[in-house]
């Protein structure tokens, strides 16, 4: 089970206690077998919360590519597989609007 954008809880002692449920709820869980759960986010405190209870919890903290390395691969698949070629400032727009969008599915 994937839980995205938990960045999106408040940063209070209410988002810090639904957190940390969360996360009791994701260990007895994955203990009994019956789930795996990812939690995501974009912002480092829910890493620090998470981190302060983490009893069996594996935390990995994953950094999104630097920008010109998304346009240069998101330009290379767009004229490999359709063999357009687009500007770069096109490239930057699709990528700082739609994929963000793309991946929050």
């Amino acid at each position: 089970m994937i839980i995205n954008s938990l960045h999106l809880l408040q940063d209070n002692e209410d988002g810090a206690s639904l957190l940390e449920l969360l996360q009791q709820k994701a260990e007895t869980w994955a203990e009994a077998g019956i789930v795996t759960m990812v939690f995501c986010s974009d912002d480092y405190w829910v890493y620090e919360r998470l981190k302060q209870h983490a009893t069996q919890m594996e935390l990995v903290p994953i950094s999104d590519i630097p920008r010109g390395q998304a346009v240069t691969a998101l330009s290379q698949h767009r004229l490999t597989r359709y063999g357009l070629e687009e500007s770069p400032e096109i490239l930057s727009r699709v990528k700082s609007e739609y994929i963000p969008l793309i991946l929050d599915l």
